[in-house]
């Protein structure tokens, strides 16, 4: 072994050494005129790892993300204080906040393969009016928000990694208004699919599933009815 410009030691041409159970193969030329410099840059020096598929690579980063936001288990109690809770009680009503630990795993997660991160608490707001209010005190309060709608989303958007207050939309249903001539309609957060094609029913349109834009779709629905 010899040793090159920084003090990395170099092994001589050709020789072989073992690294992390792996045999390696010197290439670098074993002078130090080769390292031109940089210290460890042998190819014998760096360690073996073992290969990682893209799946594992995802997977350790989300720990690892998880591990510096010190993230709560399902278990966890609510942290925030009982008069912050009583204030949302009386924006929204007893009933539409829940502290219940059944309630809060339930909106902690969604259809995706991360872990559960449930909120500190869930509301059920029914009016714009609400929702402005109580999204006023969470910000005054300094307290996350997490906005939850069917939980079928595959991203992991609706876990609360920091606690909070997770917005149960699905209570805002109404559908504010419906124009035939442009092809548009006005709903709340909380109506789905299935509830407004019940309403476009008898008007030739529809809404549809996957990507495809509603206003052409609903033309062309709007043309063979009319044809």
């Amino acid at each position: 072994m010899r040793t090159g410009s920084g003090g990395s030691q170099v092994p001589p041409p050709g020789t072989h050494s073992r690294v992390a159970g792996a045999t390696l193969r010197c290439r670098c030329g074993g002078g130090p005129d080769r390292l031109r410099g940089r210290a460890m840059s042998c190819s014998c020096a760096a360690p073996m790892l073992p290969f990682l598929s893209r799946r594992d690579m995802a997977l350790r980063r989300v720990l690892a993300l998880g591990a510096a936001l010190g993230r709560r288990s399902c278990c966890s109690k609510p942290s925030l204080s009982p008069d912050f809770v009583e204030t949302l009680r009386a924006v929204v009503g007893a009933p539409n906040v829940s502290t219940a630990t059944a309630v809060r795993e339930q909106h902690g997660h969604d259809e995706s393969m991360h872990p559960c991160a449930p909120p500190d608490v869930v509301v059920w707001p029914r009016a714009v009016g609400q929702v402005q209010e109580l999204a006023a005190l969470c910000h005054r309060c300094r307290v996350p928000m997490v906005p939850f709608g069917t939980g079928t989303g595959l991203e992991g958007g609706v876990n609360a990694v920091q606690g909070g207050v997770c917005f149960d939309l699905s209570r805002m249903d109404a559908i504010a208004e419906l124009s035939l001539e442009d092809f548009s309609v006005t709903v709340e957060p909380g109506v789905t699919r299935k509830a407004l094609n019940k309403h476009l029913r008898g008007t030739g349109l529809w809404f549809p599933v996957g990507t495809v834009g509603m206003r052409e779709v609903m033309k062309q629905q709007h043309w063979k009815s009319s044809g």
